[in-house]
């Protein structure tokens, strides 16, 4: 697990071939030692290194540039964080701080500016002295190379629904960008971040010569795996596809050299081999979700060296099909109405988060600094089974002597509801599915439960065309709003792809819904914004256009011996602030 100082020698639980090959990516002639330009090591002769685990395999280095959708690979936007700066960077608690840049543009320092015609100008400057990985200076055409590509429409991973808002890209000088924008965005602070999706910064000495001779190939490029050159806290020195990556810590790193050498992040898929390379002591840390809260606090128990550290960040959400939905019963208000009255959704809670969160009948969760205001526009359908059966027998159906319901024609009422299987590289899709057609065949539905195996999930055309009803996480962020814009519906004539905001998985394309979330992301305001977001919220919730679970609770693995880690807040990474990671013997 860690290298450095005086090291006991931990008893082995479980040896496996893996365990060697990494043994091997750790050795000391590896590299990650040296004297760094942006401070001195504070570390002993031997170099001290941590490994850290994902639960799933990624394609490349990038969140973007995943083969499939990113989301399915979790951890691969810490891995990100770890090797790329952005000009900001989100921390544990929401807050957009510095990173490559000196200041964050906002309307206090000038650097946001709102002009009388409605258009917008941000302002960022880079911090003197930002480098990348091999040592080439970062400035500002690295940044104009970046949005180029950004809007190309050709480049569909690289893309984000704000440029269609930017006017242009002006370099003011080397270090200095200035953003004008045709109308206003509200997050447009969160351009060139990991943490917004938007633009992190690419350099131009690496890719532009790729870009211009034939656009298609950048994705196939070897600088998004092996040949990966970043600006972030450390560099990529090795990439074992479906194994492992190894990175040592980047010298020149603008914020400070960081304290730990080397750190490998091991691709592990298996709970179970996770759990116990975690007891073995082979592992000090997770990244992303990996283990399902239950997982991890019957770990919690067992792992004496290592804490659990769990944060709400998502919610657990059945989304139903929108166009041509079978049966078409789908389609009625009154019928999804019926759902989530027939779903006991605190039992959910209590059995599958072991009471540890709470109902989520909107995705804006309870610690959200906004959640008291918005949760008056809530529309909610608590549990009640009598008014689910009053309610279907409205749409004309009556309960056969099986006590399942069945139309004018004897056909019985059923509905197809699927998840993917091994979601997370955890079973609570599993178990959240098989729970909720229980609780809807009590209710007189029959369900036909499907699990999409891995190696299914992803054909786009398959995972558009569910028959009745899809189960999935989704960031309980107001940022992603964008997501369940019509245009992001994956239709036959965009080839299944959705827009670089997001899935809309439901396909629910509604004009007025539209516009209230545009005119949310486009409210700088925040008390006019936060009108727009109780639209938004009465509407989904009033629409049932999606039926909210629960939240999860992504638990962090972190060893005793590891300071200043954190579990992630739902806007970061647990990496945002790795350079300040520190290892101790006891």
């Amino acid at each position: 697990m860690f290298e450095g100082g005086t090291t006991a020698v931990k008893p082995r639980l479980l040896v496996m071939a893996g365990l060697l090959i990494i043994g091997v990516a750790c050795s000391p002639a590896a590299g990650g030692a040296g004297t760094g330009t942006s401070g001195q090591r504070a570390t002993t002769d031997t170099p001290t290194r941590i490994v850290a685990a994902i639960s799933s395999e990624p394609a490349a280095v990038r969140y973007a540039m995943q083969a499939q959708v990113a989301s399915q690979t979790p951890g691969v936007d810490a891995i990100e964080e770890l090797v790329s700066a952005g000009l900001g960077i989100v921390d544990n608690r929401g807050v957009l701080r510095p990173q490559l840049a000196e200041t964050v543009p906002s309307i206090a320092n000038g650097g946001w500016t709102i002009q009388a015609d409605g258009r917008m100008v941000t302002t960022w400057t880079l911090r003197s002295g930002a480098t990348w990985h091999d040592g080439t200076p970062i400035t500002v055409d690295d940044l104009v190379f970046t949005t180029e590509l950004g809007r190309d429409k050709e480049l569909v991973s690289f893309g984000h629904p704000a440029y269609a808002f930017i006017e242009r890209v002006d370099g003011v000088d080397a270090r200095t960008i200035r953003v004008i924008w045709s109308r206003t965005y509200a997050f447009a602070d969160l351009m060139f971040t990991a943490s917004g999706r938007f633009a992190l910064p690419l350099p131009k000495h690496l890719l532009e010569q790729t870009y211009r001779d034939a656009p298609a190939n950048l994705s196939q490029s070897a600088y998004w795996t092996s040949e990966q050159v970043g600006s972030g806290p450390y560099r990529l020195i090795e990439w074992r596809s479906a194994s492992f990556a190894r990175m040592a810590a980047f010298d020149g790193y603008i914020l400070g050299r960081p304290k730990i050498d080397e750190i490998v992040v091991r691709f592990i898929r298996d709970p179970n081999a996770l759990q116990a390379n975690l007891l073995a002591g082979e592992i000090g840390m997770t990244l992303g979700k990996t283990l399902s809260l239950e997982q991890a606090l019957q770990m919690g128990e067992r792992w004496t060296a290592g804490r659990v550290e769990p944060s709400p960040t998502n919610w657990v959400v059945i989304y139903p099909q929108f166009v041509d939905p079978s049966p078409p019963v789908v389609g009625s208000l009154p019928f999804r109405e019926a759902l989530l009255y027939a779903t006991d959704r605190r039992q959910l809670v209590d059995s599958l988060m072991a009471g540890s969160s709470s109902v989520a009948d909107t995705f804006v969760t309870p610690d959200e600094l906004d959640f008291p205001a918005v949760q008056e526009s809530v529309v909610r359908h608590l549990y009640d089974p009598n008014r689910a059966a009053q309610l279907i027998e409205s749409l004309g159906y009556l309960r056969g002597p099986e006590g399942i319901f069945r139309d004018a024609l004897g056909q019985p009422l059923t509905v197809e509801i699927r998840a993917n299987a091994g979601a997370g590289a955890t079973d609570l899709f599993e178990k959240t599915l098989l729970a909720t057609a229980d609780f809807w065949q009590k209710a007189g539905v029959g369900v036909s439960p499907v699990l999409v195996p891995p190696q299914q999930q992803g054909d786009r055309a398959s995972a558009a065309n569910f028959s009745g009803f899809t189960l999935t996480r989704n960031p309980s962020d107001a940022r992603s709003l964008g997501g369940y814009l019509g245009v992001n519906s994956q239709l036959p004539e965009n080839d299944y792809r959705s827009g670089s905001a997001g899935v809309n998985r439901a396909r629910y394309m509604n004009p007025e819904f539209d516009g209230l979330i545009d005119r949310f992301l486009t409210t700088v305001d925040h008390d006019q914004r936060l009108d727009l977001l109780r639209a938004v919220v009465d509407h989904m919730s009033g629409q049932v256009i999606a039926l909210g679970l629960f939240y999860d609770n992504e638990p962090t693995m972190i060893a005793n011996r590891l300071h200043s880690a954190k579990a992630r807040y739902r806007y970061s990474t647990q990496a945002w602030n790795v350079q300040d990671w520190t290892l101790t013997n006891d």
